[in-house]
C-alpha cells in the first residue's frame, strides 16, 4: 500500500530516462570528409559531482516534487550526444569517430592531445547547460557550443545555441 501511495504523490516520475544514443540528424556533408567528434560536458551540477554525467533533467510529481531523469543507455550523456553524432556523420557519407574527452581538460590541452588525428575536421561540441524539467509538460534548457577546428587544431568557426 505505501508504494501504491507513493507512485501515485509521485505521479510516476520515478525511473524515467531519456534515449539521446539513438537519434540522427539530417545534415549535409562532403563525401568521405573525415571528422572526429569530441562531446565535452561543462554543466557546473556535474562538474561540481551533485549530479552525475547520465543526469539530464527532472519529471515532477504529483506536488512538484523533482526526480532526476538519466539517460537510457546508462552512459553519460556527453557519450550518448557523441555517439549520436558520429552515426549522424557516417548516415550522411563521412568518415567521422569519437574522441573520448574528459570533463576537466581544456581545449589548449585537448589540442596537445590530438596533434596525431587524421581528420580533417575536429568538432569540439561543448555542454553548459542540458536539463529537462517536465511535470504537464516539458521544458528544455540548454546550451550548447559546436567549435569546429582543422587538422592543426586551427578554430574554423563556432556557433552556439542556448534556450
Amino acid at each position: 500500500l505505501g508504494l501504491f501511495v507513493f507512485a501515485l504523490i509521485s505521479g510516476c516520475a520515478v525511473g524515467n530516462k531519456h534515449s539521446y544514443h539513438e537519434t540522427l540528424a539530417d545534415i549535409k556533408v562532403t563525401k568521405g570528409l573525415a571528422v572526429a567528434v569530441a562531446v565535452q560536458d561543462q554543466r557546473p551540477y556535474v562538474l561540481s559531482g551533485s549530479k552525475t554525467p547520465t543526469f539530464v533533467g527532472v519529471q515532477r510529481g504529483g506536488f512538484g516534487n523533482p526526480f532526476d531523469i538519466n539517460t537510457l543507455s546508462g552512459a553519460a550523456l556527453s557519450d550518448d550526444m557523441a555517439e549520436s553524432i558520429v552515426r549522424t556523420f557516417i548516415k550522411a557519407g563521412a568518415k567521422a569517430s569519437v574522441i573520448s574527452v574528459p570533463q576537466s581538460v581544456n581545449k589548449s590541452v585537448l589540442a596537445e592531445g590530438y596533434k596525431e588525428e587524421k581528420a580533417k575536421r575536429i568538432i569540439l561540441f561543448t555542454i553548459t547547460e542540458w536539463k529537462a524539467d517536465t511535470m504537464n509538460n516539458t521544458a528544455l534548457i540548454y546550451d550548447m557550443k559546436a567549435s569546429v577546428y582543422d587538422s592543426s587544431w586551427i578554430l574554423i568557426g563556432e556557433s552556439e545555441v542556448s534556450g
